[in-house]
């Protein structure tokens, strides 16, 4: 009798394709094994790094969200100009001697870490249990600088920051992933441990920042307007000022110029056209709140938009706004006492000195 040799070819065939699948899961593994760490004081670079607990917060919001609190606070009670320079610089150049550039090749990588399809189909799963059950099946909750990946930008961020100009050679491969983040569909504030990171470095990376504030992506233009005002740097005001030009004077490229101070022939030329204009260009994006603030800062090289400025406190006279006259009356008079003088003479309610 004749007998079949199908089952032993469906064996080998089965045998195969096992082997197949245990070769590519294999070769997947090898590639996306962690880099060997560098090891400081018997720490490995990410145990001295990386933020594993689940409530951990960056970032405090008075960083991004509150600026023109800060701002205004200067406005009213003006610091010195060497202290909050010095206060600032030691902030972000704050290189340690623990690390070396040893770690520069790691932080690369974790600066380049993406979600995993697997770290997504956890988010998801957390997103529908209660928050503590949550937190077991997604200690992470991701989603921006609270996602696995967000926690390794952030370790990337803070190992440069301290190996300050140390980490120069890591700058061409930076550019490259600011460049990539310009085609990114970024949310905000999602590509600001890279922009720190590049002016943490120093001179060269906020030098090589500011290139990125004629992007057309505005998300990424604002984290980088974060990182220079952060930095206080003086190199980064030309170019924000440039955006302002173009119609590109939203809350955080303002805020970055409130933050760095300094002047500039071109900056009040260039808010006074915006708040002349009775309707703005499709496109043009302008924060009139934080303009009207920058100009109070700039003191007496904003005289021009005196004019502009009593006539918007003149609209606002009869009404009951009163936050509105604190705010346009307090900052006339720290362009102008002439200006304030036109003023009428201040109701009660105006004369305090908080945030209207």
């Amino acid at each position: 009798m004749h007998l079949s040799n199908k089952p032993l070819l469906s064996r080998a065939r089965q045998a195969l394709r096992t082997l197949v699948l245990i070769g590519v899961l294999a070769i997947l593994w090898w590639n996306r094994r962690p880099a060997k760490e560098p090891v400081y004081e018997g720490e490995t670079l990410s145990q001295l790094l990386f933020h594993s607990e689940a409530g951990f917060i960056w970032m405090p919001n008075d960083f991004y969200g509150h600026i023109h609190d800060e701002l205004w606070s200067d406005l009213v009670s003006p610091p010195v100009a060497e202290d909050a320079q010095s206060s600032h610089a030691a902030e972000i150049f704050n290189p340690l001697s623990r690390i070396d550039t040893n770690a520069i090749p790691l932080l690369l990588q974790w600066m380049g870490a993406q979600s995993t399809p697997w770290d997504r189909i956890r988010s998801i799963v957390a997103k529908h249990l209660p928050l503590k059950l949550g937190f077991l099946a997604d200690p992470y909750m991701l989603g921006g600088w609270s996602s696995k990946a967000g926690r390794w930008h952030i370790a990337a961020c803070e190992g440069f920051g301290w190996l300050g100009t140390k980490a120069e050679p890591a700058l061409p491969a930076l550019s490259n992933l600011l460049h990539a983040a310009e085609t990114a569909r970024s949310q905000g504030l999602d590509d600001l441990p890279l922009t720190l990171a590049t002016a943490n470095i120093g001179p060269r990376g906020i030098a090589l920042l500011t290139n990125f504030l004629a992007t057309t992506n505005g998300s990424l233009r604002a984290d980088v307007a974060l990182a220079l005002g952060f930095g206080h740097s003086p190199v980064g005001l030309p170019a924000l000022v440039g955006c302002v030009q173009r119609g590109q004077a939203g809350y955080h490229v303002l805020g970055a110029i409130g933050r760095i101070g300094g002047k500039h022939p071109e900056l009040v030329p260039a808010l006074i056209k915006f708040l002349e204009s009775d309707s703005l260009p499709a496109g043009v994006e302008f924060n009139e709140d934080m303009a009207v603030l920058v100009l109070g800062l700039q003191g007496a090289e904003a005289q021009p938009a005196i004019p502009v400025l009593l006539a918007r406190y003149r609209a606002l006279a009869e009404d009951e706004r009163v936050s509105s006259r604190v705010f346009l009356r307090r900052v006339i008079r720290s362009i102008s006492s002439e200006g304030e003088a036109q003023l009428p003479s201040p109701r009660e309610d105006e004369t305090h000195a908080d945030w209207p």
